[in-house]
């Protein structure tokens, strides 16, 4: 037996939990609460090897296992922390992210068919919304074009139509002048 370790463990524990498993590693609390990893195996001895001598070893694993507390205490921690700060951070990146978006829709809803001249500068914006941008630019072109176009058509419609319009309208006023000035001479 090692010197002082009666005073550690409790040697008939200890010889109980290792005859019932032999060859295996078990755990032990010590005298002071300390932990232990035990194991014990049986050795011949002597000269003809009739004997046989159990052989105790265990080893202080208190530190270690401490240790490992410590890393799972702060394991525990960080990962909480994590768990708080990522989403803030997250949320963060996607407002960053979302703001030229709002930037393009906050343009848009400034566009009407009295307002056709709005645009989006496509500068400062991602590869992909900066090609949106333009893609949505060249629209408001082709819309400002029709719009032209069916406001030149209009107003040309409204010309070519007053001339007759005009001529039909003194037509009628003159055919209803004629009618009631005999009216009125009879009176």
């Amino acid at each position: 037996m090692t010197p002082g370790m009666a005073d550690q463990l409790d040697l008939t524990q200890l010889a109980n939990q290792t005859q019932s498993r032999p060859g295996r590693t078990i755990r032990m609390k010590g005298r002071n609460g300390q932990a232990f990893r035990v194991t014990s195996t049986s050795a011949p001895v002597g000269p003809a090897a009739t004997e046989t001598d159990t052989i105790q070893i265990a080893i202080d694993v208190s530190h270690n296992e401490a240790l490992l507390a410590r890393y799972r205490f702060w394991f525990g921690v960080i990962l909480l922390a994590t768990f708080a700060i990522f989403p803030l951070v997250g949320y963060q990146i996607a407002r960053h992210g979302i703001r030229p978006v709002e930037e393009m829709a906050t343009t848009a809803r400034h566009i009407s068919s009295t307002n056709l001249r709005e645009r989006i500068l496509p500068e400062g914006y991602p590869f992909e919304l900066a090609s949106l941008a333009s893609t949505f630019n060249q629209m408001l072109d082709r819309l400002e074009e029709s719009f032209e176009r069916i406001s030149r058509f209009s107003a040309d419609i409204a010309h070519d139509l007053r001339t007759p319009v005009n001529n039909i309208r003194g037509e009628a006023e003159v055919a209803l002048a004629g009618r009631e000035a005999p009216a009125n001479i009879a009176m």
